[in-house]
């Protein structure tokens, strides 16, 4: 039998789908990086000095973006919190060095994911989200002393 259906506060739904923001930039960049590593090389580079460093850092977007909408996932349906917060916080951390560092190109799209994941943090550890985890934790077993343990085994064998 499913699971009845638990509503979701509006806070964690604001929170996911701010954290959604640089999902379809990764899926872009990764496919753009593997096919201008391996099929078509660029002269200069982007953002590594041989071919095959591109086709890496591809590779290495489509795994954030695979690691990304799992964490998202997780969040939304209550399982887990942290992989959602080290997901935003490692977006955070990429766009702040993108705006700090003036030869990455124009600062426009990294200011939006500064926004998009600080929000996402923030609503993240506020305590509607602390309440929607809460609600999907299943309920744990209470440790029973090995006396008790003992005396149910020896009155159901009875």
């Amino acid at each position: 039998m499913s699971e009845p259906f638990k509503q979701t506060a509006p806070l964690v739904t604001t929170a996911v789908a701010a954290s959604i923001t640089p999902l379809p930039f990764l899926a872009v960049y990764g496919v753009l990086f593997i096919a201008r590593g391996a099929f078509r090389p660029p002269t200069p580079l982007d953002i590594t000095t041989t071919p095959h460093g591109e086709v890496a850092a591809g590779v290495v977007a489509l795994l954030l973006l695979i690691f990304g909408i799992l964490a998202t996932y997780w969040f939304l349906s209550g399982k887990r919190r942290w992989p959602f917060v080290i997901a935003q916080a490692a977006t955070l951390a990429t766009a702040i060095d993108f705006v700090r560092d003036v030869t990455s190109g124009p600062s426009g799209i990294p200011i939006i994911l500064i926004v998009s994941s600080s929000i996402a943090l923030v609503l993240a550890f506020t305590p509607p989200a602390f309440a929607h985890m809460r609600a999907h934790r299943p309920e744990r077993r209470k440790r029973r002393d090995p006396a008790t343990r003992a005396a149910e085994n020896a009155a159901s064998n009875s």
